[in-house]
């Protein structure tokens, strides 16, 4: 099976081999993240963005008491806590995830009330 991919965390499914047509419509398929029951999580007020040719680094740090100043470069030194590394297909995507997530967020703070998608039923195709 080849995998085709989607938007917005989906990837569609098309089969190459078993008599399949060219007309068949692709599946949609959602990922959704499997959490085991321990993985690593850290709190980070701090992230700085570089790039290379082909990878976007995202490395977080967290800025807290009691800083180590550097006076003579006037820099405060950060430990940084986690680096992640992405294509940049991936980061352009986190990007449109997160500002989605940000406006989700104003209306929570605005209301009180948290914004959830409530997925609609798909229409029965033989209806």
């Amino acid at each position: 099976m080849a995998r085709k991919r989607g938007s917005k965390g989906k990837a569609s499914k098309t089969s190459a081999s078993n008599g399949a047509s060219a007309a068949e419509e692709p599946t949609t398929l959602t990922i959704v993240p499997a959490y085991p029951n321990l993985f690593p999580s850290f709190y980070a007020n701090y992230a700085s963005v570089t790039h290379s040719t082909s990878e976007i680094f995202i490395d977080y740090a967290l800025v807290a008491m009691p800083y180590q100043v550097n006076l003579e470069e006037s820099q405060v030194q950060a430990p940084v806590i986690a680096r992640i590394i992405l294509p940049p297909a991936v980061a352009a995507g986190l990007i449109t995830a997160l500002q989605a997530q940000i406006e989700k967020q104003k209306v929570t703070v605005k209301t009180g009330t948290l914004a959830v998608t409530v997925p609609q039923p798909k229409p029965d195709k033989g209806a």
